[in-house]
């Protein structure tokens, strides 16, 4: 399937109606300079790709990573201009791929640039059993940085068993912090690294000055998804699960938040539960889970993913203040969970919605991308909540926007704002086993 044809793909807006106010300056449309009517779709191989991020330069120029589905899977990275084309100037066909040490189980799943225009992307090398720390750093060209790592890539098993980093961020000096998690024994626990410029473990940072960070399980498995820098602290979420062991009800999953100084300690953890939230009576929800963390101006940490109750999913937001604790002036008691609906016709139902991505935009609005499981097809879904929680939609009363890209598979997995407002976000499209990097563009 070639970029940016949509043939056999069925291509609609879902409309979700809401009943709440309109005050909108988003539109909530597709950008039909991108791509070709607003959505640009990356093959690698004929086989299983996925994206999982992506970044925008200050040129429009879109970078976006994910899994290759190569022979053995790979880091993928593609490269398109502002038009949402495939820029040739990236290495030759504007796309790449990278196999970590010869493994068979690659997976990009952030991005970032630098100031120099090089990319950096982390994610995981190795199998579904044991995988290690992966970044590989390309020129603008596209070509591989051979002065990172070895020959562009580095590779480290930090704890024997299965390693998985979702989140980059660089500081003023080049330091590069990744985030993520590492499990043996079959606990999971946070992962904290440092590395430097060159792309090697940086020995001056961690408690025990090798790099490398790691925090005691919250309760028995911990898995990381997101983190945010600031100059003065390193903040780290992802979802805790909450065993029958240490609860008196189910096992269950908790949003999980961290605070590390920037050498490595960890300063505090706060975690919250939905339960109660939205009319809901149950003492614990079933799964709450993080996936994407953004910081507003005034410091807080804004958490969104999904909450599971009474077998419907949503999207779930959470804020807590810089101290840590939950701002109960945020929603229902500092909490917010969406309900997604389906509309076929006159038939509107509640379908299961998973936030993956969260932003902020230049006018303080939360906006939101994830994936809608229909009654037929997967769709990606789109909302926005103002700063105080409230659905504030794109369109005249409505809330939401469901982009049905095709007829079994799609997910939106990661987004990006660009300088002039636009709004790119990434994930995955196809048919049956064949599925390809999925971009779509809104305008503002």
């Amino acid at each position: 399937m070639k970029q940016g044809v949509l043939a056999g793909f069925f291509l609609s807006l879902c409309i979700l109606v809401f009943s709440c106010t309109t005050s909108s300056t988003f539109s909530g449309e597709l950008d039909a300079t991108f791509g070709t009517a607003g959505v640009t779709l990356v093959d690698f191989s004929g086989l299983s790709d996925t994206a999982h991020a992506v970044a925008v330069n200050s040129s429009g120029e879109v970078y976006v990573v994910g899994r290759a589905g190569n022979a053995t899977e790979d880091f993928g990275i593609a490269k398109l201009t502002s038009a949402g084309v495939l820029d040739t100037t990236f290495s030759a066909d504007g796309k790449d791929t990278q196999d970590i040490g010869g493994s068979t189980d690659d997976e990009a799943y952030a991005v970032t640039l630098q100031t120099d225009g090089k990319i950096l992307a982390v994610g995981k090398g190795g199998s579904d059993s044991s995988a290690g720390l992966a970044l590989v750093r390309w020129n603008t060209d596209g070509t591989l940085d051979t002065s990172f790592g070895t020959n562009g890539i580095f590779y480290n098993v930090l704890v024997s068993g299965y390693n998985e980093f979702r989140s980059i961020a660089l500081d003023t000096l080049g330091r590069i912090y990744v985030a993520g998690n590492v499990t043996s024994g079959g606990k999971s626990r946070f992962a904290l690294v440092r590395l430097t410029a060159l792309g090697a473990l940086d020995t001056t940072f961690g408690t025990n000055l090798n790099g490398v960070e790691t925090t005691a399980p919250y309760a028995d498995y911990d898995v990381v998804t997101s983190m945010v820098l600031t100059t003065d602290a390193v903040w780290v979420a992802g979802s805790a699960h909450i065993p029958v062991s240490v609860t008196a009800t189910t096992a269950h999953s908790d949003f999980l938040l961290r605070k590390y100084s920037r050498s490595g300690p960890v300063q505090g953890t706060s975690h919250f539960d939905f339960s109660g939230i939205e009319g809901t009576t149950s003492s614990h929800v079933y799964d709450d889970r993080v996936y994407s963390m953004a910081r507003d101006t005034s410091g807080s940490l804004i958490l969104a993913g999904s909450s599971t109750m009474g077998g419907l999913t949503y999207f779930a937001t959470a804020r807590f203040l810089s101290s840590g604790t939950l701002d109960t002036t945020f929603g229902t008691r500092g909490a917010v969970m969406t309900t997604i609906k389906e509309t076929t016709g006159t038939s509107t139902i509640n379908v299961d919605g998973v936030a993956s991505s969260l932003l902020i935009s230049s006018t303080g609005y939360y906006l939101m991308a994830g994936t809608s499981a229909g009654t037929t097809r997967n769709s990606f879904a789109v909302t926005r909540l103002n700063s105080f929680g409230q659905e504030r939609p794109f369109l005249a009363e409505n809330s939401a926007t469901l982009l049905t890209l095709d007829t079994t598979t799609a997910s939106a997995n990661g987004s990006a704002l660009q300088t002039d407002g636009k709004w790119v976000i990434v994930g995955q499209a196809g048919l049956g086993s064949n599925s390809d990097f999925a971009l779509v563009r809104f305008s503002p």
